[in-house]
């Protein structure tokens, strides 16, 4: 028999549709029930554990793949101004170049 400690308790809990549902998604991304995805959240939030899990993965390879996007736009953006701004330099040199 399990420590008093480990063994399981019922406990009646209200939570809102949203949120059970994203839990019910997790538990099944994740290859769990819904018991044990609480189970393993609420000990992660104590541990101070990733509560990650495959969809949090998922959600955080989404916003990679749109910061991405973002730098790799900034990055030629920047390019353009910097061709540009070599243009203008060498139509316009400084006093220093003319000596």
């Amino acid at each position: 028999m399990a420590p008093k400690d480990e063994q399981l308790r019922p406990l009646m809990t209200r939570l809102p549709e949203r949120l059970r549902r994203r839990l019910e998604r997790a538990a099944s991304a994740n290859q769990r029930s819904m018991n044990a995805e609480i189970i393993y959240r609420l000990e992660q939030s104590f541990v101070g554990g990733p509560l990650v899990g495959a969809e949090g993965w998922y959600l955080m390879e989404e916003r990679m793949k749109e910061r991405q996007a973002e730098l790799l736009s900034a990055v030629s953006h920047l390019r353009t101004m910097l061709s540009l701004w070599g243009g203008t330099q060498a139509d316009n040199p400084s006093k220093e170049d003319k000596s």
